[in-house]
């Protein structure tokens, strides 16, 4: 059996202990921080309304444990278009942007989705991400599904109808 010196072992064991230490320090500052989350959908329920489905919904939550501000939120197209959120949803719990959103808190955005369709369809442009301006100028930027990249109208099938298409 190996024999170590009292000093080794107190130079492990202040070693191990300091290494712990300072993953809980990284794990107390990694929970800290704030980590907005960005989310769009084209479908919202107001109150006590029915789902409205014209319109589309951005939502920027706060999930980390410190306050975070939130100056703007737009959409970024494909065509390097910004196109600005500035009507607020009146759902359940989310404020209107710009908010110094604490943590766990959400703030609710939105725009005609209609409008967004067409002007989306002149222009053959789609949405590529979600966009928030913080408070200190800079920007976050969550990037969007697949299916915001194009608005082009579904090919109809040879011999279908209007009808068919909505099934």
């Amino acid at each position: 059996m190996v024999q170590l010196d009292p000093n080794t072992l107190i130079a492990i064991y202040a070693a191990v202990v300091s290494t712990i230490l300072l993953l809980i320090k990284v794990a107390e500052y990694a929970s800290a921080r704030p980590d907005l989350r960005l989310s769009m959908s084209r479908a919202a329920t107001i109150g006590d309304f029915l789902p409205v489905n014209d319109i589309l919904q951005v939502i920027a939550a706060n999930q980390g444990g410190s306050r975070i501000g939130v100056a703007s939120l737009s959409l970024s197209t494909v065509r390097n278009m910004s196109i600005p959120l500035i009507h607020h949803l009146p759902i359940e719990g989310a404020m209107s942007v710009p908010a110094i959103l604490e943590p766990h808190e959400r703030a609710s955005m939105w725009l005609d989705y209609k409008d967004l369709q067409q002007v989306m369809r002149e222009h053959d442009d789609g949405i590529v991400a979600i966009v928030a301006t913080l408070n200190d100028g800079s920007t976050f930027r969550q990037d969007a599904s697949k299916e915001w990249r194009s608005f082009h109208e579904p090919k109809r099938r040879k011999g279908s109808t209007d009808d068919d298409r909505r099934t």
